[in-house]
């Protein structure tokens, strides 16, 4: 039985990109085919051994169509098969928190890492409602009333120190 580092090491087979705009022509990603292909060989150069194809699936790129997804991914593989061997395609998507409410179980699935249906790749909040939630926490945990958002949060400590 081989030892402990040797397994690791060939079990360490290269990087996995788990975010990439790589199918062509759907989103913010490549224009062509040989655009994505191209960005297949640089990453395989880079020493990327897996590439997660994740197209936008939100309201502002409604061409993206969840259940065309595993078909792009196998036409761009293919197309890539003789350049980069070594470089695995998988299959995902980078949703928005609205998508995701609004699919069905089966869209999840397609959406997810491999189509797995699990593994999802959600984009956060917009950085000023990030800043909001942070302040409604901060708020809350230190007993500050402060403005917040659309209006203020008042809790009972700060309630006392008002003389309420």
């Amino acid at each position: 039985m081989p030892a402990a580092s040797d397994r690791a090491e060939s079990a360490a087979v290269g990087f996995v990109d788990i975010h990439a705009h790589l199918l062509p022509g759907i989103d913010d990603g490549p224009d062509d085919l040989d655009e994505s292909v191209a960005m297949l060989a640089a990453a395989g150069a880079a020493g990327t051994s897996t590439v997660v194809a994740t197209p936008h699936l939100r309201a502002d790129f409604p061409g993206v169509d969840v259940f065309e997804l595993a078909q792009r991914c196998h036409a761009l593989r293919a197309a890539a098969e003789d350049l980069t061997p070594a470089v695995t395609v998988v299959g995902g998507a980078e949703i928005s928190l609205g998508w995701a409410l609004a699919a069905t179980d089966e869209e999840l699935a397609l959406a997810s890492y491999g189509r797995r249906g699990h593994d999802l790749l959600a984009l956060g909040l917009p950085r000023r409602r990030r800043r909001t939630a942070r302040r409604r926490h901060r708020a809350r945990v230190t007993g500050r009333a402060r403005r917040v958002g659309r209006g203020t949060s008042m809790t009972r400590s700060t309630s006392r120190r008002a003389g309420r």
